[in-house]
């Protein structure tokens, strides 16, 4: 409500949501791409070259009941329009001035940005589909916005997850409060996740594993056929970063578990 009074008034209680509840969503907002059934990602794949502005992307949630927690990418939206708002810079200036110039990011770029050639191509079937994968790099990735309109490389990536958490880009009270985690799995899921600012935290204990933690950030997009992910593995020191071609949701290889299992074989066999 203090920064953003235009869109508060079409949220629920909109004046009294939080910064932080934006970011860890606890604010319970409308997730506008919820999934790629959701209108946004119809309309997204009929117009795949649409110009998207944050206020088209939060729009989706107007009106919508919130919950009691919910994945936070229309908080991620409205979270940049306030930096925006706040700083009277974009963006893309800030991720610089904060984060790529400092730790020398060469290959991290917002989509606001001029980008260089070289980016790997994303394949989904277009619905309706004819069951033949179509290269879907001509998307506009505007719709992802301040929720997931950055590009970078694996190197850039590590580096910067790195410097994140050994303390080199934010003090040492703010990266804590980063790290307070809050529920965030359903009752369905298997093993338990919560989410920080901006960052997961994922514990389980298996038969075959034992007790385990992942400390880091995964997604899709359906949209662009892309799943990528970041994790430390805090037991065993290893980092793992990947891309890999999903069309949607669950159809990914489960890389990040499948890799957890790997170390812990082979550090059993030590």
């Amino acid at each position: 409500g203090k920064w953003l009074p235009n869109i508060a008034k079409n949220i629920p209680d909109g004046n009294n949501i939080t910064i932080r509840q934006l970011l860890n969503g606890n604010s319970g907002i409308y997730d506008f791409g919820e999934n790629e059934d959701s209108p946004f990602f119809q309309e997204v794949l009929k117009n795949p070259r649409r110009e998207w502005k944050p206020e088209e992307l939060v729009a989706y949630a107007y009106g919508k009941q919130r919950q009691e927690w919910v994945y936070p990418n229309t908080g991620f939206i409205i979270t940049g329009m306030i930096i925006e708002k706040a700083t009277g810079s974009t963006i893309a200036a800030e991720i610089r001035r904060f984060i790529s110039e400092p730790l020398k990011l060469k290959n991290t770029f917002f989509y606001t940005e001029e980008i260089p050639g070289g980016l790997v191509n994303g394949y989904i079937d277009i619905p309706p589909g004819d069951g033949k994968l179509d290269d879907v790099s001509f998307v506009n990735i505007s719709f992802g916005g301040a929720a997931g309109g950055l590009i970078s490389n694996p190197e850039d990536v590590t580096r910067f997850f790195q410097a994140l958490l050994r303390g080199k880009l934010l003090k040492p009270s703010s990266l804590k409060q980063m790290l307070t985690f809050v529920d965030a799995d359903k009752p369905e899921d298997a093993i338990s996740r919560r989410y920080g600012l901006g960052i997961q935290l994922i514990e389980a204990e298996t038969p075959e594993l034992g007790k385990f933690t992942l400390i880091g950030h995964g997604g899709v997009n359906p949209a662009s056929g892309f799943s990528a992910g970041m994790w430390l593995y805090p037991e065993f020191g290893v980092m793992l970063g990947y891309t890999e071609n999903v069309r949607k949701r669950g159809q990914g290889t489960g890389i990040a578990l499948k890799v957890l299992k790997t170390l812990s074989e082979a550090n059993n066999d030590r």
